[in-house]
């Protein structure tokens, strides 16, 4: 009962937030390839305004964008700490917020119990996190 799902046009979906959000997930592609909206820095910025202090953007994009320093820096120039982890899928993820996002010994032993009910490692996923 505390998790909201939102689904959405990424801006209508945006104006229509009115409180500040724990968390966003951005992950915008069409057909051909990622929605050009969610690379914009209008965009990115309407994702900062509508977080919480403590909040986080989670920014799902293709491997070939890791080499797109543009999307970087927009995601730096709006946010304090930044992340990445590339998946085994081959996407990139950016993790983006205005808090330090390196792992503390409680994240890890929270994963490690998380794991067990999921089924799967998330300290193997924690390990990937490097700083932007």
């Amino acid at each position: 009962k505390r998790l909201k799902v939102r689904c959405a046009e990424a801006f209508e979906g945006l104006e229509q937030v009115t409180t500040r959000q724990d968390i966003i997930f951005s992950d915008i592609y069409l057909q051909e390839g990622m929605h050009p909206t969610q690379t914009t820095a209008d965009y990115i910025q309407h994702c900062a305004q509508r977080l919480k202090a403590e909040g986080m953007l989670v920014t799902n994009c293709w491997r070939e964008h890791q080499n797109d320093d543009q999307v970087l820096h927009l995601i730096q120039a709006q946010f304090a700490h930044v992340a990445t982890c590339s998946t085994a899928d081959h996407n990139w993820l950016i993790f983006a917020s205005q808090q330090p996002l390196t792992p503390t010994p409680e994240h890890r032993e929270q994963a490690k119990v998380l794991s067990k009910t999921l089924g799967y490692s998330l300290n193997k996923h924690l390990k990937r996190l490097q700083q932007a």
